[in-house]
């Protein structure tokens, strides 16, 4: 995520846009919600960041958080089936 934000920086006047995308076999009720919750978290700590969230449509396989820049899709984060957490500081549990 962090070299989609360098990435952002560099660009003027551009969104940081992320999509929330649920995998296959994911039933939990807000299990977006709570996954865009958590990257949101952490973009909060600068102010700066202009930023749009959205839920897309279902991928096969895992479920994923796909970061774009300047309209181009920089970054899909892998996330392990039915876990919330996105940005937990730690390496994500998918690897």
């Amino acid at each position: 995520m962090d070299n989609a934000l360098v990435e952002w920086q560099q660009m003027q006047g551009t969104y940081l846009i992320i999509i929330a995308r649920l995998g296959e076999g994911e039933r939990v009720n807000g299990l977006n919600r709570s996954r865009l919750k958590d990257v949101e978290d952490y973009l909060k700590r600068d102010e700066t960041i202009k930023y749009v969230t959205a839920e897309g449509n279902r991928v096969k396989g895992s479920g994923q958080v796909e970061l774009y820049v300047g309209g181009k899709l920089r970054a899909a984060i892998p996330i392990k089936k039915n876990d919330e957490s996105v940005c937990s500081g730690q390496v994500n549990p998918f690897f």
